[in-house]
């Protein structure tokens, strides 16, 4: 398919990690075809929902200018039953969904892509006991949920999407 996609993980990241991690990458490789960035999730109930969505922008801006011809794509902070900062369930999932529908807005607008998870759900089916790392069933719906997105992604490159809404793509351009 002539696609480089880089993926690269680090437990516990933080948005604040990533430009150190993305500096570093580039010294060794080229920058990517495309770029699937799912960071986020250890931030909420740290910082406001405002706050953070303000800094993943900048981020995003940051990279764009590094990474000229890359598309950018947001994969979704999907749903926890803890959360590092607050006991407050609630309050944590609401800041995830403005978190989410925030940046993928932005990034649609902004020539690039999101890719959601909503098979995942946050229950003892989808997510280990601590109520964060994904169980083997929670983890290969990501998985087949990305692989999808990116499929459908590398078919379409200039196209902005948002995956999975099989019935009703967004194409913004």
């Amino acid at each position: 398919m002539g696609v480089n996609i880089w993926w690269q993980g680090k437990c516990g990241g933080k948005v604040l990690d990533m430009k150190q991690q993305i500096r570093t990458m580039l010294k060794y490789e080229d920058p990517p075809t495309i770029l699937v960035l799912h960071i986020g999730g250890n931030d909420i109930g740290e910082k406001s929902s405002k706050t953070l969505c303000e800094l993943i922008r900048k981020q995003f801006s940051w990279m764009r200018q590094l990474m000229l011809d890359t598309v950018f794509v947001w994969s979704q902070i999907i749903p926890r039953s803890s959360w590092r900062y607050s006991d407050n369930i609630n309050a944590m999932e609401k800041c995830r969904m403005r978190v989410n529908t925030s940046i993928a807005s932005f990034l649609t607008k902004t020539d690039g892509c999101y890719t959601r998870y909503p098979d995942i759900k946050a229950n003892e089916l989808f997510l280990m006991k601590d109520g964060v790392h994904l169980t083997s069933l929670g983890n290969n719906i990501f998985l087949n949920t990305l692989q999808g997105g990116l499929e459908m992604i590398i078919r379409n490159l200039g196209i902005n999407l948002t995956f999975p809404d099989c019935n009703k793509i967004q194409l913004l351009c």
